[in-house]
């Protein structure tokens, strides 16, 4: 079998290498381009707690359905800056985000990003106990629906 080459087709493709990923050298005493990069995505703030909570919410019970122990040493800590926490005792750390309170009901957005009207959970105050509703995200993240009792 025989193929043709034809000359074009071949100095066409010399050329597309070396101009992918091929650099060419500077003269001496250039200074090289800076590579081109995207900038960073910007992140929201982290929110942080400012002074002590002016709300404690403790594991009371389930809501909807069994869930596992580490929800039962759980505890809502409310901050009078727009910022929870939700404290595990399983686990040493803390999670932090921003929360809105309209009337009885009480957004919760983790990680500080607020936007939308729907938040991350969704809390119902009845006197003195919130119900807290994960949305489905959430849920499947092992976050579970529950009932905490305000403590003094």
């Amino acid at each position: 079998m025989t193929r043709v080459l034809h000359c074009g087709s071949l100095i066409g493709v010399l050329m597309l290498g070396l101009a992918c990923g091929t650099e060419r050298p500077t003269a001496p005493g250039a200074v090289p381009a800076p590579p081109t990069t995207a900038p960073p995505t910007p992140q929201p703030p982290q929110p942080v707690p400012s002074g002590e909570p002016v709300a404690t919410y403790v594991f009371y019970g389930p809501l909807d359905y069994p869930i596992r122990g580490f929800t039962t040493g759980s505890q809502y800590l409310l901050y009078d800056n727009g910022v929870f926490g939700l404290r595990y005792d399983a686990f040493a750390h803390i999670y932090l985000g921003t929360y809105r309170q309209d009337d009885a009901t009480i957004t919760f957005w983790f990680g500080g990003s607020s936007t939308g009207d729907h938040g991350d959970a969704t809390g119902t105050l009845k006197g003195d106990l919130l119900e807290v509703r994960y949305s489905e995200m959430m849920q499947h993240s092992d976050f579970e629906n529950a009932v905490y009792r305000r403590s003094e």
